[in-house]
């Protein structure tokens, strides 16, 4: 139970960084002796309750199981590892997903990740990822960045 309340407790941080009202999870119930594996949150300035986090809006089904990510990283000492984000924020409003995305770029640039492998139809997450190495793929072909791996073979074919 320690250790869920440790993971839970790197959790509302993320939670704390990145999210603009109140949301915190709880750690689930032990029931005879078994943990539950229902983790209600809270959200909002009057503390709504919900039961567990899969009932949350998709915007926060979203934040927590990137947030719970990052915590198991970070208990598993897990540093320095390549993070893979599909979609990061497609559910979140702009302010949301502008706010996440600066959170993750800073966890890059602090080595808490040697790298950053990112998939999105937003334009303002591209935007806000300065520096970045961008690779577009569409029904033309692959658009490379000026400079790339160059050990990395790249090849198209047609479906």
């Amino acid at each position: 139970f320690n250790s869920v309340t440790n993971i839970v407790d790197l959790m509302n941080g993320y939670l704390s960084d990145v999210w603009t009202y109140p949301l915190t999870v709880k750690p689930c119930h032990i029931e005879n002796g078994q943990l539950s594996y229902s983790f209600p949150f809270e959200y909002g300035h009057d503390d709504k309750h919900v039961d567990d986090v899969s009932e949350g809006s998709d915007a926060q089904t979203q934040i927590f199981n990137i947030v719970f990510r990052l915590a198991a990283y970070r208990a598993l000492n897990l540093n320095g590892y390549p993070l893979l984000l599909d979609e990061p924020g497609a559910g979140f409003d702009e302010q949301h997903r502008a706010v996440f995305i600066d959170f993750i770029k800073t966890l890059v640039e602090e080595g808490e990740f040697s790298q950053l492998f990112l998939v999105s139809h937003y334009s303002d997450v591209h935007s806000r990822l300065n520096r970045a190495t961008f690779l577009v793929v569409d029904p033309e072909g692959i658009t490379l960045p000026l400079v790339y791996n160059e050990n990395v073979k790249i090849k198209y074919r047609e479906v």
